[in-house]
C-alpha cells in the first residue's frame, strides 16, 4: 500500500471514530448545528448509517433536531432508511414525531418501510394519527400500508383516529376495509370507542360497515350497554335498529335494561322495554329490572314492568321481593301495585 493510501485510510478511520456514547463526528457535528462540517464529512465519505448506543443514526439525530436541510443532504447519501434505534423507532418514524412532511415525502420516495413497529407496536401510521398529523396520515395511506395492524396493547390505527375524533382519516381506513371488529387488550372495538367518545357520526358509519353490536368486551359490556351508560339515546336507538341484543348481560349480570334503570335514566329504559326484553333476568346478586327500578324509586318504570308482567316474587340473593324493598323505602304506592300482582 502507498504511503498516500495509507494516509487516506487513517483519515477515514479518524472520521468514524466514537465517544463514550458511540457518537461519531458527523452525529457531533449535528448536534452542534455545524453543517459546514457536516458538509465536510459527508464529501470525506463518512458513514452515514453508523449508530450510537441508542441506535440513533446520523439521520435520526437531524431530524430529531429539527435540521431539515441537513437531514435532507443526509437522504442524498447512501442511506439506510429503515434502520431502527433501540426502541425500534425509524427515520420515519421521527419525521411524523416532529412534524416534518417534507422529511416524510423525501423518506417514502426512498421506499421507508410504512408497516415497520416501534417497541409499543406503533406504526408510522398510527404515530401520525396519534400526533394528529392529519395530512401525513393521508400521504402514508396512499403507502401500502396495512390497516389492520395493532400495537401491543391492541389498538388500531381506526381506534386511534377514532379516539382522537379525525373522521376524514376514519373514513379513509374504512375505505380500505379497515376490520371494524378487532379488539384491543381490553376488549373494546372501535364501535365501542365511538360510543365512549359519544361521536354518533362516526358509529353510524362504523355500523353500515357491518360492525358486530353484540360483541362484549372484556368485563362483558356490549355497545348498546355502553351506550346506555352514557345517556346517549340516539346512539341506543341506532343500535337497537341493527338488532343489538338487548338482554346480554355484563360480567356483573347486569342487561341493558338494568344499568339504564342503575344509571337513572328513564328514558331509555323506556325504549328498552319496547324490545323484547326478558324482564325477569337477574343479575349476579339476585336483582331484578323490577327490584332495581324499585330501590332507585322510579315509579314509571315499575309500572311499565308490571304491565309487562315481571315477576314480583322473585327474591334477590338476601331473600328480599319488590315487595319488601317498597315497604323498607316507604313506598306504599308502589307497595299497593305490587300488592294488586298475584303475590
Amino acid at each position: 500500500m502507498s504511503k498516500e493510501s495509507f494516509n487516506d485510510l487513517n483519515k477515514n478511520r479518524q472520521i468514524e471514530n466514537k465517544d463514550v456514547d458511540d457518537n461519531t463526528s458527523l452525529m457531533l457535528a449535528i448536534v452542534n448545528n455545524q453543517p459546514e462540517i457536516v458538509d465536510e464529512l459527508l464529501t470525506k465519505n463518512a458513514d452515514v448509517n453508523l449508530q450510537n448506543h441508542k441506535g440513533h443514526t446520523a439521520l435520526m439525530i437531524a431530524i430529531h433536531t429539527e435540521k431539515p436541510l441537513i437531514a435532507l443532504n443526509l437522504l442524498k447519501k447512501d442511506v439506510k432508511v429503515d434502520l431502527k434505534d433501540n426502541n425500534l423507532s425509524t427515520a420515519l418514524m421521527y419525521a411524523i414525531v416532529k412534524n416534518q412532511p417534507g422529511i416524510v415525502g423525501e423518506l417514502l420516495k426512498r421506499k421507508a418501510d410504512v408497516n415497520l413497529q416501534d417497541v409499543n407496536g406503533n406504526t408510522p401510521l398510527m404515530v401520525a394519527i396519534i400526533k394528529n398529523q392529519p395530512g401525513i396520515a393521508l400521504e402514508l395511506l396512499k403507502k401500502g400500508v396495512k390497516v389492520d395492524l395493532q400495537n401491543v396493547k391492541g389498538n388500531t390505527a381506526l381506534m386511534y383516529a377514532i379516539v382522537n375524533n379525525q373522521p376524514g382519516i376514519v373514513d379513509e381506513l374504512l375505505k380500505r376495509n379497515a376490520d371494524v371488529n378487532l379488539k384491543n387488550e381490553f376488549g373494546n372495538t372501535a364501535l365501542m370507542g365511538a360510543i365512549v367518545n359519544n361521536n354518533p357520526i362516526i358509529v353510524d358509519e362504523l355500523l353500515k360497515r357491518n360492525a358486530d353490536v353484540n360483541l362484549k368486551n372484556n368485563i362483558g359490556n356490549t355497545a348498546l350497554i355502553l351506550a346506555v351508560y352514557d345517556n346517549n339515546p340516539k346512539i341506543v336507538d341506532e343500535l337497537l335498529k341493527r338488532n343489538a341484543d338487548v338482554n346480554l348481560r355484563n360480567e356483573t349480570g347486569n342487561t341493558p335494561l338494568m344499568v339504564a334503570i342503575l344509571k337513572n335514566h328513564p328514558g331509555i329504559a323506556l325504549e328498552l322495554l319496547k324490545r323484547n326484553v326478558d324482564v325477569n333476568l337477574k343479575n349476579n346478586i339476585g336483582n331484578t329490572a323490577l327490584i332495581l327500578a324499585m330501590g332507585i324509586n322510579q315509579p314509571e318504570i315499575v309500572d311499565e314492568l308490571l304491565k309487562r308482567n315481571a315477576d314480583v316474587n322473585l327474591q334477590d340473593d338476601k331473600g328480599n321481593t319488590a315487595l319488601m324493598y317498597a315497604i323498607f323505602f316507604n313506598k306504599p304506592e308502589i307497595a299497593l301495585k305490587l300488592l294488586e300482582k298475584k303475590i
